[in-house]
């Protein structure tokens, strides 16, 4: 992987194989999937390359075909996969979410976050909308939040 700006051209050597860049997070990290072998994203992070790996029910790392890779509002990243659901990547930690966690459907084609948070996927079986909610503990005293 070449990176090229006005100032500098640096080389990233992968081992995998073909590598095919899918964002530039405001981090300046660069994330990237590898087409060869077992398909994995990967993150570029001062000049190393670090898998992001979802695990399996076993607790074994998954390959993944990944559609689309977006930045949210709030800095996360988030991965649209195919079979896997979608995942997001926030602080170090990956999440997901799949038809198990309330999707419709595990084959993400696309994804869009508008800039309040909101965050919608196309699927196999349509139209996904996720709104960002806060949780807030009631009291018995007039419904006051703690």
């Amino acid at each position: 992987m070449w990176h090229v700006t006005a100032d500098s051209v640096e080389h990233f050597p992968f081992a995998g194989g073909r590598i095919l860049p899918e964002l530039q997070s405001s981090d300046g990290t660069l994330w990237a999937q590898s087409t060869e072998g077992v398909r994995q994203l990967w993150r570029l992070v001062r000049g190393e390359w670090l898998a992001v790996r979802p695990l399996g029910r076993l607790g074994q790392p998954r390959s993944m075909i990944v559609s689309e890779v977006v930045e949210a509002p709030d800095r996360s990243v988030w991965i649209a996969t195919r079979g896997l659901g979608v995942l997001r990547w926030q602080n170090g930690h990956v999440q997901q979410l799949d038809q198990s966690r309330g999707l419709s459907n595990d084959y993400i084609h696309s994804l869009f976050i508008g800039a309040d948070g909101v965050v919608w996927m196309t699927t196999d079986t349509g139209l996904e909308r996720l709104r960002p909610t806060s949780f807030a503990a009631l009291d018995g005293r007039a419904g006051r939040q703690h």
